[in-house]
């Protein structure tokens, strides 16, 4: 049995409007790097940076902010942010990939 190829996809949501979709291979980024990117992508789209600085600051501080938080799905591979607009990432099977693919603005990494 051969091994399937997984690729994260990534996606960038207004509302329930799809802005953005991203497609790169899981070999390339852990589910730890994941997080992190989704991280990124929150606060370059939600934040400036008297808002983010709050959130470096130590966690039991008075002015301490949570603001660029990614949560976890059951399982690897299913990741998402809390703010709008918002992020999704899922690892997906190559031979499903296809049917996720619905958004004019791709960037394909494969």
């Amino acid at each position: 049995m051969s091994k399937v190829n997984r690729f994260w996809l990534v996606e960038h949501f207004d509302g329930d409007n799809l802005i953005k979709q991203y497609v790169f291979s899981t070999g390339i980024m852990t589910d730890k790097g994941m997080e992190k990117f989704l991280q990124y992508l929150d606060a370059k789209y939600n934040f400036d940076d008297e808002d983010l600085i709050a959130c470096f600051f130590r966690k039991k501080t008075k002015n301490h902010r949570n603001l660029i938080e990614v949560r976890r799905g059951k399982g690897p591979g299913h990741y998402w942010t809390l703010n709008n607009p918002h992020f999704t990432a899922r690892s997906i099977p190559e031979n499903e990939l296809d049917r996720y693919l619905k958004c004019d603005n791709l960037h394909d990494y494969r």
